[in-house]
């Protein structure tokens, strides 16, 4: 019996089917070990920077059931995800299951063709990209166990983070609004002639908004009886390329903006889809097809008479693309819809159509355009430009459609005529445009993949994560699909920028091609993760000795009115909530828009029979949680305590730092600060 082990349950019963007898398929469920998260073990310090993992708790169970397997297995295949995440699961699974020549296999689809033929060409696991994905690890572990803690105490907040990736995402956001906070917004003019046959041309104004109101309401006035000349006029073609098939940034971007969902539902859906073998793998930072992925569609294409370009269209990848994978498309271009939801069956139907477009024909376009000269009002020129477009060949647009309005169709939207150069033409009215400049726009999850991938912020499979994040810590907040930082993201910033490296936006781009060094062979992990520690160990204590925020960034307990109101994430859940611990208030609130929202509803006790509270004596409720475990509750808000065989055991309180489980009421050993490391 041959072994072959992959990371999802999903993906196991997808290959164990089509590899039938001989063949056992197992899921790892992810990765089956990690760093530590109490002890010494769990810090990446000098002097060697050692990465010491454990397999995690939940995971014993899994790796037990694989290493029985293992034992009985003629021959065991690591099957795992074709990127740096998965090279370094094989081999955390290579160690654990005491495999001394371990077989990878990877695979750009999941088919059976695909399968078999890694099967039949396994290679050795690749060293230089598992030492890539540990000094990622070690950098991300590193500056989340040295810095979070500190942050957290230095700011008077708990649930503080810092990371290489997120705090510069962080600050992007914070900039863009203080950005929008300063802005004062300036009226302008502007005017448009309108000519029979409904279009119109807009008076050149110059470069610089124009301010003059009265003017421009004189020369709108005055349109009728100018005399229109034509100085120059134009007729050309314009042929419009497709655009290239998703990148995982790409794909990201416009599935976001076309059906409002998150990035992280965006990758979950993608997964699925890669999971059932319905498109390629959706990790890849190449926009470019595989030769048998542009023969399958521009067959297909020539099936369904859809009109093709005369070779197949390759693209320019962005800078410090990496290209391990082509671009996403469908396995199989027969099938223009596939997928198990109605989430799932729109992604896949986007995934189709931007591969197919982007082997068709280009669209085919007439721009006519014309500047007239109108001559003088008041000394000075008046100019005015029209430009229209006319579709002559829909092309690729027949297939992928138009995802939103573009200067084609503006252009399309003005019927500009036929224009001989010195001819006259008078307008039927002209129109006063009054207009105000604009802040910049707050940055939306799809907008803030454009910036991440422009500043070269963490790689493309990350941004949805880097999101989530944010989310989590409450650093940020959505409304109506615009992120707006929360009082606590804006203060991690102000401690944080200036202070670090890893807070500069330009610092992951350094370590991004730092870490690709890493993944060729050409430079030791210790040599980036020692630099990161010297950074952190110059500047810790000066952020030790940071101010707290502005009070009045402070939010105040809607109960008492004071600023005493925690945050708390549980782990469990991940759905925060508020905590007062004034002293006679000790409310707890809902989460609205990053403050504390409506008060949860008290919580009625099973029995008022509870020992005398500790602090003011009167009689404590008896309450339980949700697993049946008795706790004790004062009514004046002190507590609660745990329940020692009917007698006042241990009292809870909030974790001083990092993600606890306060919504488990779980009381924490004092002196220990349960810390985190993030990205």
């Amino acid at each position: 019996m041959k072994l072959v082990i992959v990371e999802s349950p999903t993906k196991a019963r997808h290959i164990s089917h089509m590899l039938g007898e001989g063949f056992r398929v197992m899921a790892s469920i992810g990765h089956i070990r990690d760093l530590p998260l109490t002890g010494p073990a769990s810090h990446v310090r000098p002097p060697d920077f050692r990465l010491t993992y454990v397999v995690s708790p939940e995971k014993k169970e899994v790796v037990e059931k694989l290493r029985a397997a293992a034992r009985g297995a003629s021959e065991i295949f690591l099957a795992t995800d074709p990127d740096r995440e998965g090279e370094a699961i094989a081999w955390h699974l290579a160690q654990v299951l005491g495999l001394k020549n371990p077989k990878r296999i990877t695979y750009q689809e999941v088919t059976e063709p695909a399968v078999r033929k890694a099967i039949s060409s396994p290679r050795a696991l690749d060293i230089s990209l598992i030492a890539a994905q540990e000094a990622r690890r070690g950098l991300d572990r590193m500056i989340g166990w040295e810095v979070s803690g500190i942050l957290s105490e230095a700011l008077r907040k708990t649930g503080m983070s810092a990371g290489r990736v997120q705090t510069p995402s962080l600050r992007l956001i914070v900039e863009r609004e203080r950005e929008i906070r300063k802005f004062r917004p300036l009226d302008h003019y502007g005017v448009s002639a309108h000519f029979k046959g409904g279009w119109k041309a807009i008076w050149e104004s110059g470069d610089e908004p124009f301010l003059d109101k009265g003017f421009a309401e004189r020369l709108a006035s005055a349109v009728p009886g100018l005399s229109f000349r034509v100085k120059e006029a134009s007729k050309r073609p314009n042929n419009q390329p497709p655009p290239p098939p998703f990148t995982t940034s790409t794909l990201q971007k416009t599935a976001s903006k076309r059906f409002s969902l998150g990035l992280d539902e965006v990758m979950k859906l993608a997964q699925a889809l890669f999971e059932q073998g319905l498109i390629t793998y959706h990790r890849t930072d190449s926009p470019n097809l595989s030769a048998e992925g542009e023969t399958m569609i521009r067959d297909e294409a020539s099936r369904r008479h859809i009109a093709l370009s005369e070779k197949p269209r390759r693209w320019e990848a962005k800078e410090g693309a990496q290209e391990a994978h082509e671009a996403i498309r469908p396995t199989d271009m027969t099938k223009d819809s596939a997928g198990s939801t109605d989430l799932e069956k729109k992604l896949y139907a986007l995934v189709w159509k931007r591969a197919m477009a982007s082997q068709c024909a280009d669209a085919r376009f007439i721009v006519t355009s014309a500047t007239f000269d109108a001559g003088h009002l008041e000394n000075r020129s008046l100019v005015f430009r029209a430009m229209g477009s006319r579709m002559e060949f829909s092309g690729w647009k027949r297939v992928y459609g138009v995802e939103e309005e573009s200067e084609d169709e503006q252009e399309a939207a003005n019927p500009v005529p036929a224009i001989q150069q010195g001819e006259t033409k008078r307008a039927e009215q002209g129109e006063l445009q009054e207009k105000k400049t604009k802040p910049p726009s707050r940055f939306t999850q799809s907008t803030l993949v454009e910036v991440l991938e422009k500043r070269e912020i963490g790689r493309p499979s990350t941004y949805a994560s880097i999101v989530k994040i944010l989310f989590s810590r409450g650093y940020i907040r959505e409304e109506k699909k615009s992120l707006m930082p929360t009082p606590t993201g804006e203060a991690a910033v102000e401690a944080l920028s200036g202070r670090f490296l890893f807070a500069d936006v330009d610092y992951t781009k350094t370590v991004e091609a730092a870490l690709d060094a890493v993944a060729y062979g050409k430079k030791p992990a210790s040599e980036i993760l020692r630099q990161v520690w010297e950074d952190l160990q110059s500047n810790l204590a000066g952020l030790k000795k940071a101010s707290p925020a502005d009070a009045s960034s402070e939010p105040d307990c809607p109960a008492c009115g004071k600023k005493t109101v925690l945050r708390i994430v549980p782990k469990k859940t991940g759905r925060p909530f508020w905590k007062c611990t004034a002293e006679n208030c000790g409310e707890a609130f809902g989460e609205d828009k990053g403050l504390p929202g409506s008060p949860f509803k008290e919580k009625k006790p099973i029995a008022q029979d509870g020992p005398p509270c500790p602090k003011c004596g009167k009689q404590t409720g008896t309450f339980e949680t949700s697993k049946g475990t008795p706790y004790f509750r004062c009514p004046e808000g002190h507590g609660p305590w745990w329940s020692d065989k009917g007698h006042i055991g241990k009292e809870w309180s909030p974790p001083s730092s990092g993600q606890g489980k306060s919504g488990r009421l779980t009381p924490r050993p004092s002196g220990i600060k349960k810390k985190r490391v993030v990205r």
